[in-house]
């Protein structure tokens, strides 16, 4: 342990928790040691030419060193589903948007090389879930391709992710359905017009409106040889389910998480990495999810889950459905299966969890295990991902008991969120218009809530939320370490040649990562149990609401 003198410079260097949030053990038993997590994220795909350069590559990770940080994570599985390191069950990443790697040049174990002789822990982090990229994809028939390959999944269409979509439509009198497109000019209007005989409006009671008629507040659409038919109709809503790469809708290309096959395509590259390379621990990236409420809904996931709940479920409106009102804005109705259906995603993605930690351990026992999450925890129900501890206080609605048994915070030795804000703490939101939930400082305590002493927890920031304000970037990376027991930085290639000197200044008292220390982590949990027990210390859920897709 260290002297008292060492502790106190190194809880100064750092702001102290707000007064009205309790500490955690995990925080406290951290603080004491003089430990925190100080990690460097560094993006497979955007840092090839770091990478590609051994010279370089070296006097990167004595610069990272010699700033203090501790750790560095490199991305081996990136979202495209090539590797950087040669595997044998996956293409190589060899090219990406002009930047190569040399003829026979392994990323990863490049990487691990400067990283221990600069004395830094390397883990590596894959996206277990997403197979392909959006991007390489569209690019993928041009004469020349920046990215190449865009992923083996475009290839299974089987084992994508089955999403449900919701789009609206109008059911005509005579029985039929149009859906309802934008106009040819790509227009929606809500300000007063002239009736048209190309265009039709909604009225407020969700009917189309004649030519003759206009309401102002409705959503004006128009499609050509079907508006006299669709006069007189109402509203509604039409779905459809198709694989994830039709009509894909995000830049991963994600896959079907209660597919075996998904599940052990992944597993076999994590025991491959952990038995040929030294690495010091394994994270898998925001990819270890849902495609989002929309997935999956293939044929083997519907059965499984009918037999989960005991009986047939009306597909899909025993789960939820979609309402479009007149002006198309919309909700999400639930059905009377719907916290089961969050239940049974959440508890698919903590078994795999579980599998993944015990191929970790059994090819290298002394690798850490960890996830990276956005710290938007209130809304990762709608990807299945419950990555708190099962005793944790939130609030939720989505917090059923089987929900929140699905936990799966206990099986990691860390826990790093995406804190991912250009706003450091919650005092900064008085000079603005921004929510206090909005913060790296609420965010940071959100995550430490949710993981509820039963795993170390990161605040993550991004630089690019600080380009050109390094005194911000000062406060949000004291905000993240105030509020959880260490920092992750995202991203190397973000300009971080303009901030070493702050994480000199903020990092100027080394310290070890507290998931690197042997059986501490175990301490913090029984000290959490003894004061559950006893009914003190009770650690509420602060209820800061925080941005849907930070850190995502």
């Amino acid at each position: 342990m260290l002297a008292a003198a060492t502790v106190l410079a190194l809880a100064q260097a750092t702001r102290s928790l707000p007064q009205y949030i309790e500490p955690s053990f995990a925080y406290r038993y951290a603080r004491d040691r003089g430990l925190q997590g100080r990690l460097l994220w560094i993006d497979g795909t955007a840092n090839i030419g770091l990478v590609a350069d051994r010279a370089r590559l070296a006097t990167f990770m004595a610069k990272a060193r010699e700033v203090g940080f501790n750790t560095v994570v490199y991305d081996v599985k990136p979202i495209v589903g090539r590797t950087l390191y040669p595997s044998q069950f996956a293409a190589p990443l060899t090219s990406w948007r002009g930047q190569a790697f040399p003829p026979g040049y392994n990323p990863l174990a490049e990487v691990l090389q400067a990283g221990h002789a600069a004395g830094l822990k390397v883990c590596v982090s894959m996206n277990a879930f997403s197979e392909g990229h959006q991007y390489a994809k569209a690019a993928a028939d041009s004469a020349v391709t920046p990215y190449g390959n865009p992923g083996p999944g475009y290839r299974w269409p089987e084992r994508q992710s089955m999403t449900l979509r919701f789009m609206p439509c109008v059911e005509t009198k005579d029985g039929g359905t149009i859906l309802i497109g934008k106009p040819p000019t790509n227009h929606l209007s809500f300000l007063p017009v002239k009736p048209s005989t190309e265009y039709r409006t909604i009225r407020q009671d969700g009917v189309v409106a004649g030519a003759e008629e206009l309401n102002p507040a409705g959503y004006l659409f128009g499609d050509t040889g079907l508006l006299e038919d669709a006069t007189g109709g109402k509203i509604s809503t039409a779905h459809q389910v198709a694989p994830s790469a039709d009509g894909q809708n995000q830049i991963p290309l994600m896959m079907n998480p209660h597919d075996r096959l998904v599940q052990d395509h992944i597993l076999v590259m994590v025991d491959e990495v952990a038995r040929h390379y030294p690495i010091d621990g394994l994270l898998f990236d925001d990819r270890l999810r849902f495609a989002g409420l929309e997935g999956d809904f293939s044929e083997s996931t519907c059965q499984a889950f009918e037999k989960w709940v005991g009986g047939p479920v009306k597909w899909f409106d025993d789960i939820y459905s979609v309402v479009y009102r007149p002006d198309l804005t919309n909700y999400i109705r639930p059905g009377k299966y719907f916290n089961q259906w969050l239940a049974f995603r959440a508890e698919t993605i903590s078994a795999f969890v579980q599998r993944s930690r015990q191929v970790l351990k059994r090819a290298r026992p002394s690798a850490a295990f960890g996830v990276y999450a956005g710290s938007s925890y209130g809304h990762y129900y709608k990807f299945g991902s419950n990555y708190g501890s099962p005793d944790n206080r939130a609030g939720f609605p989505f917090m059923t008991p089987a929900y929140r048994r699905a936990g799966f915070a206990p099986l990691l030795d860390l826990l790093v969120t995406g804190c991912y804000y250009p706003t450091p703490t919650m005092a900064d939101t008085l000079a603005s218009d921004r929510k206090e939930g909005f913060t790296v400082e609420a965010g940071a305590l959100v995550s430490s809530a949710a993981a509820y002493d039963s795993t170390w927890t990161y605040a993550g920031v991004m630089l690019t939320d600080y380009k050109g304000r390094p005194e911000a970037l000062e406060s949000a990376l004291r905000a993240a370490a105030a509020n959880s027991e260490g920092v992750m930085v995202f991203d190397v290639s973000h300009g971080i040649n303009d901030f070493w000197p702050v994480f000199a200044k903020v990092f100027a008292r080394p310290a070890k990562a507290p998931h690197t220390v042997p059986g501490l982590i175990d301490l913090v949990r029984r000290a959490r149990a003894r004061a559950d027990r006893r009914g003190q210390s009770v650690w509420n859920f602060p209820m800061l609401e925080g941005q849907a897709d930070a850190g995502f």
